[in-house]
């Protein structure tokens, strides 16, 4: 039982971690671009190897074990 938990933890922490940046990059962008185009590359690279490791997470475990089929 505990386990289903865990596992959907981790999967909310990779999809929190991969979001966070994307609210950086948009608060910056509504209080106008002042860093350099590197720093919102880097964030974005951040957001897609955090969504991608979620993913991987996710293929992994086979998703949240659902109700029974059949």
């Amino acid at each position: 039982m505990y386990e289903q938990h865990a596992r959907a933890l981790r999967y909310l922490a990779w999809l929190a971690a991969g979001l966070f940046p994307v609210g950086i990059i948009i608060e910056t962008l509504k209080q106008g671009m002042s860093e350099p185009w590197a720093i919102y590359a880097l964030l974005g690279l951040i957001t897609v190897l955090c969504l991608a490791n979620c993913h991987a997470d996710w293929r992994a475990g086979r998703g949240l074990a659902g109700p029974p089929r059949g």
